[in-house]
Parts: structure tokens; C-alpha cells; sequence
């Protein structure tokens, strides 16, 4: 291992490696762009917790990190502005702290947290989140809708935490109690699920 580590043409493989991913990266804006007419489709490929890029997009940012902090900051400035997805997102922001966090020759994981470019994937995390929470209650109909929701609470209050922003989750939360669709038996059944 501190072969490929030194190697030269090792790094050249995961430059080009990344490169291509960062090409395909791309081609989900521009995907996302052009699918406009298939709006259904598309709002639930934004809310599955399990995308079908989702690994792709995790893979690439393995090799990020493994380049150096030119190639993490391009690589998150870059998922920032094309991946709409609040689990994808909140995957992406926990594996960095989880890096950085074993990394004895970087920076601390509190300092990488606080790197601009960490709390703007951070930020659309939690944005994408309340987005895919109020999409949630708009279109709320079923008893799996209210699974799907209290799935999708339990993800958004790991992430608000997370990234220490408890006052943001609690409006959130009030949101829901107080939405029509949000009948009188629902939020006690939700919220004594996201405790659980």
C-alpha cells in the first residue's frame, strides 16, 4: 500500500479516474435540465433515500479524498450545486466528517466541517430535506405515505443534528403538526416513532 501511495502512475489513475467521474457528475445537471417534462418521475428519484447514482457519487468522493483537498473542494463544490437528494447529501457530509475524523495528518474533523464549501453541501442537506419534507405533506394520502414520512423524519432529524442546527428541525417538525394532512392521530404516532 505505501507503494501505490508513492507511485506516480497510481495518482495518475485516480487524476483520470476522477476526472471522468467529475464529467459524469455534470451530466446530472444537465440530465436534470432536460428532464423537466418527466416532473413526477423526477421528484421521486430527488426523495428515494437509495439513488441510482448514490454509489457512484459516494466512489468519487473516495477518490477525492484520497487526492488531496483541491479535488475534495471541487468535488463538493461541484455535488453542492448538482445533487438534489437530502439522503445522498447527508451520506456525502457524514463520510467527509468521518474521514477527516481518522485522518491523523489533516486537519481535525471540526475544522473540516467549518471549510465554506463542507457547510454549503451541509446547508443544501438540510434545505433538500425541508423540501422533500413539505413535497411529503403535499402530496400525503396513504398509511404508507406516513411510514415513508416518519422514515424520512428520522433521516432529516439524524441530519439536523448532525450538523448541530436543532432550532431549524423543531420548526420543521411544528410544520408538520400544524399541516392540514397531518390529521390529529398522525403526529403522536410520528413523533413516538422518530424517538424510537
Amino acid at each position: 500500500q505505501q507503494q501505490q501511495q508513492t507511485d506516480p502512475n497510481h495518482r495518475q489513475y485516480l487524476l483520470n479516474a476522477f476526472r471522468v467521474g467529475m464529467l459524469a457528475m455534470n451530466t446530472l445537471a444537465l440530465e436534470r435540465a432536460r428532464q423537466n417534462h418527466a416532473h413526477m418521475e423526477r421528484r421521486s428519484e430527488q426523495n428515494h433515500p437509495t439513488p441510482r447514482y448514490g454509489e457512484d457519487v459516494k466512489w468519487l468522493l473516495k477518490i477525492a479524498l484520497k487526492l488531496g483537498n483541491a479535488e475534495l473542494q471541487e468535488f463538493v463544490t461541484t455535488a453542492t450545486a448538482v445533487i438534489v437528494n437530502p439522503y445522498l447529501l447527508h451520506s456525502l457530509a457524514f463520510n467527509i466528517y468521518n474521514v477527516s475524523q481518522n485522518n491523523p495528518n489533516g486537519s481535525s474533523s471540526n475544522q473540516m466541517l467549518r471549510l465554506p464549501f463542507v457547510q454549503s453541501l451541509m446547508q443544501k442537506c438540510l434545505h433538500a430535506y425541508t423540501r422533500c419534507v413539505h413535497n411529503k405533506m403535499a402530496h400525503m394520502t396513504t398509511n404508507n405515505d406516513i411510514e415513508e414520512l416518519t422514515s424520512l423524519m428520522k433521516h432529516a432529524r439524524s441530519a439536523f443534528l448532525f450538523m448541530g442546527n436543532t432550532s431549524d428541525y423543531q420548526g420543521l417538525m411544528n410544520f408538520v403538526k400544524t399541516s392540514k394532512k397531518c390529521k390529529k392521530d398522525v403526529y403522536p404516532r410520528l413523533w413516538q416513532a422518530i424517538q424510537n
